[in-house]
């Protein structure tokens, strides 16, 4: 015990045992702050992509939970996000956690997965994968939001070398919008979708300014800047990472 608290960090999480690495749909319901992240139970090396979980009050003193997303037939469990479907558009339950994954199978797709008790269990989506792509190889990362302007949901996904933007109802049924990026930047590598946990808005000479920064692996980071006009009488925030407990 005492030399497992030497070499252990005391500032970053780490799993009981095994190998981690992204963090993944890290939300915060009832009280409860989660973290889920990429997760080997298996081994000191990435592989056996699963999603491992914890949850905290403090963000400070982290209890370790099951896993809670492990390998099917459609492949290992890769970065995703989550939300809380407070308003039932999925038809899952009022409140349940909805997770978004990348199935790492023959093809990457992406896959959704319900919790009604507060994370500690999911039941995968019957009708995955929800959003598929041809002759896309590097198909990942789906990062979740609310856009209260459309009253649906979103979803940003890297797509080899760019970035694409679906949107839904109901979180299972997706439809194409528009892609970035062909045009753009550096292409000496994946577009991988760092996945921030929030949108970030900015004021910008009258008009609504909507970032995103992703790195290019193993190239670099690149930041994305689309601009829109403001609705009329909108307020422009800068959100925070995580929504406050209050």
């Amino acid at each position: 015990a005492n030399k497992e608290k030497l070499y252990r960090p005391t500032y970053h999480f780490s799993p009981q045992w095994g190998w981690m690495n992204d963090p993944n749909g890290m939300v915060y319901k009832d009280g409860e702050w989660h973290l889920f992240y990429q997760y080997n139970p298996y081994g000191s090396f990435w592989g056996n992509m699963h999603w491992g979980h914890a949850v905290s009050k403090d963000l400070v003193n982290w209890e370790h939970l099951d896993v809670a997303l492990a390998p099917d037939d459609l492949g290992a469990i890769f970065s995703g996000s989550a939300v809380v479907d407070e308003n039932n558009t999925a038809g899952f339950g009022r409140g349940a956690i909805v997770a978004m994954y990348t199935s790492d199978g023959d093809n990457q797709t992406q896959s959704i997965a319900y919790s009604l008790d507060n994370g500690r269990t999911f039941t995968k989506y019957a009708g995955n994968p929800v959003i598929m792509a041809e002759d896309t190889p590097d198909f990942r990362d789906p990062k979740l939001f609310w856009d209260n302007q459309t009253r649906q949901w979103k979803v940003v996904l890297a797509a080899g070398q760019e970035v694409q933007f679906y949107s839904s109802d109901n979180l299972r049924d997706w439809t194409y919008d528009s892609s970035f990026g062909l045009s753009y930047g550096n292409h000496n590598g994946v577009w991988e979708w760092a996945a921030p946990p929030s949108t970030l808005w900015a004021a910008t000479t009258g008009r609504r300014s909507n970032a995103m920064t992703f790195p290019p692996s193993p190239a670099g980071w690149i930041t994305a800047r689309t601009t829109m006009p403001p609705s009329p009488g909108a307020t422009l925030p800068r959100a925070a990472p995580w929504p406050s407990p209050g």
